[in-house]
This record gives C-alpha cells, structure tokens and sequence, in this order.
C-alpha cells in the first residue's frame, strides 16, 4: 500500500486587536513599521515539491493516535482546530464563545504536540488570552519558528515578528526526504516487531547524544532537540530520540507515544511508549545508545530498554506526566531474541532483576554484562557482592540452570556503565 506524506502549506495570517490578558514572549524586537509589518503578514509560502510516495506502509489514523483516542469530544474539537491551524500556517485563532477553559486549552495544546512530533516547527509554548474576570479562553496564538526566529506578538495579540516561512517550508521538506530515506530502507514486509527494531537499531546507530550543555530557555530551542535536528544533523537529546521513534512507528503503522518524567538521578528524561502486535510496551531508545561504551565497539547494540513492562521501566525510570496517557504495559511476548536486561541501580538497591538478565545472557549469545551504575566510579564491593563472588546470587543461579557461560574475572568502566565480559 502506498503512504503519501502530503507537504504542508505554510501561511502568516493576519490578526487583529483584542483587550484582555496576555502572555507575551519578552525579549524580541519589533517590526519598525506598518509597511514593513502588512508586507510579512501577507505574504504566503508553499512548498514547491511533490509529495512523497513510499510504498509498502499505511500509517496510524490520525484518530487512533494515543492521546486524541483519549480525549472527550469537546477537547477534540480543539484538537482538530489546533491541528488544522498548524497545518495551515495560521497563527492566531479565535475561540470566543467557544467554552475552552484555560486548563482546557493548555491540555489539548500538549497532546496536539504529543501525537505529532513532526511539528518541530511549532514552539510548545504558545499564548493565550482570555477577558479579566472570565475563564474561557478568547484568543489562542500558535508561534511558529525556523530555527533562528519565533513569532512574537504583543498585548493586543497583534504578531510584531514573523519567522521566515520559506525557511520553514524549506527545513519540513528537507526532513521529509530524509524520513522517506528511512522508511524506503524498512522492510516493509516485516512484522511490528522487526519494524520496530529497525527503527531503534536505526536511530542508535545514526544519532550522536548531545552530551553538552543544554539551554532549556533558549529562543528558539536547539535544533539537537528537535527530530529535524535527529535526523538531518545526526545529533539529538533524549526527547529527540523519543520523537524520532515514535513518528517512523506511526507512519509505519505502528501506535506510539510519548512518556516524560525523570532518572533515577533526578535528570528530566523522555522515553516512549510502543504497542506491538496489540499490546502496549515501554521502549527506552536513548538508553538503548551505548553512546558513553567506546570500549564494546561501534557495532555493540543492547535492548536493555526494549519493550519492556511497566514493572521492569520503573527500577530506574520515574513517570511525571501532566496531561500524556501513559497505556498499562504488562506483556513481555514482543521482544527481539538476542535482548538482555542489564541496567540496575548499582549503590542502594539490591538487583532485582538478576535472574531475567542471565536467562536473557543465555538466550541471546551476548558477550557482556552490561550493568547502569548510576555513578561516576564504579562500585567493587557490589559487584563482589551480587556478581563476583562464588556465592554471589548471580553465579548461584547461572550454577543452578546450568547455563552455558560464566562471568570473566574483570570488569571496564564508561561513565556509568559497567562491562563484565562473559565468557563460553
């Protein structure tokens, strides 16, 4: 079957006066006069190519994505017309008389955000207005950015600074030819589950962690944190990676969210969630990366993160999601053959996992343990305690299954990743 991604039209419109509360970006300079103000409103930009055809893939209707299944009819209504805005350019929209409460407004905007990740060019903050007094919003505006400029607006919401829109048209067409590049490589034969894998396999492979400083207030956001930047870049964040997977799941006709909350460690994190075959899977790509493991080889990939239940996502994963639905995940029937769970808190909390990670060990032929530390320097006395000595519960219980493998006499460190390699 043949998936045609339809380009997007991109248009400013013009926008008119309005009293009443507003939430306004500061900071960004004015146009310096009407003329100058009338000329960029009116102007209108199209993307000049033809739309892409990829054989083989039907993706997820829009209204099976997770969030818009999830909502009530009011709030769907908003979401059709944020969604519409979008794709038509359109960046103010009037909502008076409508009954959209503020709390309303700002849910639906989110989960707008949340099923379409291919809306880099959309800020996630937005503006609302509403009259002093009142509870319903009268006046929403969208800001749209190229990368280099956001939209701004002032009190009156009148738009005192455009992003290019060209720029724009330019960037979604350049992101659209490299995800057709993607999906024409897929097998477009395979099951879910290879898609799936695929998929993740792709992104570890192609996406470098931007390990440096990231500037969360930055106008506009870095493109290492947008899927544009993934995939014509190269590089990304965790929430880059996340993006990335769930866009290429769904136009492959594999459901996908998003899922936001924090490590264990208390750093902000975003992973997915995935529904393979009917049921629905929790799927870490970023931590899947072994970005920080130069010692294994640039060809080493683990599924630590693949699929996994909610039990299993949560020893090291906390949600802290605001609006998402976050689907029950309790089925461990879709994984790949050569997974293994590895990744355990390593200073204050016993492995609880130990017995799933060698029965994994030994199924898929893998070469190392692979354990999450969760520090900067490596801890022996547990290690000693849970892996190498005699009487360690993990050498107790390979001893008992009698597997094929046992663990080497030493261990190397990354970060905070430790390798135990296993020997045959």
């Amino acid at each position: 079957m043949k998936r045609i991604l339809s380009f997007i039209i991109l248009a400013c419109v013009t926008v008119s006066c309005l009293s009443g509360c507003s939430f306004v970006l500061p900071g960004l300079e004015t146009l310096e006069n009407e003329a100058e103000n009338k000329e960029i409103i009116e102007a209108k930009w199209f993307v000049k190519d033809e739309d892409i055809e990829v054989e083989g893939f039907k993706a997820v209707n829009d209204s099976k994505l997770l969030q818009y299944s999830m909502i009530n009819g009011k709030e769907k209504e908003l979401y059709d017309v944020i969604n519409e805005a979008i794709l038509s350019g359109t960046n103010r929209l009037d909502v008076e008389g409508k009954g959209y409460s503020v709390e309303t407004v700002e849910k639906v905007f989110s989960l707008v955000k949340a099923d379409h990740p291919e809306y880099f060019y959309v800020t996630d903050d937005f503006e609302y207005k509403y009259y002093v007094g009142e509870t319903d919003v009268t006046i929403i505006l969208i800001k749209f950015t190229d990368g280099k400029v956001v939209d701004a607006f002032d009190e009156d919401g009148n738009i005192v600074r455009c992003a290019d829109r060209e720029l724009i048209a330019e960037r979604v067409s350049d992101f659209r030819k490299k995800v057709t590049e993607i999906l024409e490589k897929l097998p477009d034969d395979g099951s879910q589950l290879e898609l799936e894998k695929s998929i993740h396999d792709y992104l570890v492979d192609n996406i470098e962690y931007y390990s440096g400083t990231i500037n969360f207030d930055a106008v506009p956001l870095p493109d290492y944190m947008n899927v544009y930047g993934g995939l014509n870049e190269g590089i990304g964040i965790c929430q880059t990676y996340t993006k990335l997977m769930q866009y290429l799941c769904i136009l492959t006709g594999i459901n996908a969210s998003q899922v936001s909350g924090y490590s264990h460690e208390g750093e902000a994190h975003m992973w997915n969630v995935v529904e393979i075959e009917g049921q629905w899977y929790q799927l870490d790509v970023t931590w899947d990366d072994p970005v920080l493991a130069e010692d294994v080889g640039e060809d080493y990939r683990c599924y630590d993160y693949f699929n996994l239940t909610d039990h299993e996502i949560l020893a090291d994963h906390t949600i802290d999601d605001d609006y998402n639905y976050i689907p029950a995940c309790k089925s461990t029937e879709c994984r790949p053959e050569n997974y293994f769970y590895v990744k355990f808190m390593g200073y204050n909390a016993e492995p609880v996992n130990l017995e799933l990670m060698a029965d994994s060990i030994e199924q898929g032929d893998e070469d190392y343990v692979y354990i999450y530390m969760g520090a900067s320097e490596v801890n022996g006395d547990y290690l000693s305690k849970y892996f190498f000595n005699y009487d360690s519960p993990f050498n107790e219980y390979i001893d008992k299954k009698n597997y094929s493998f046992e663990l080497g006499d030493r261990y190397f460190y990354s970060d905070k990743y430790c390798f135990i390699p296993v020997e045959r």
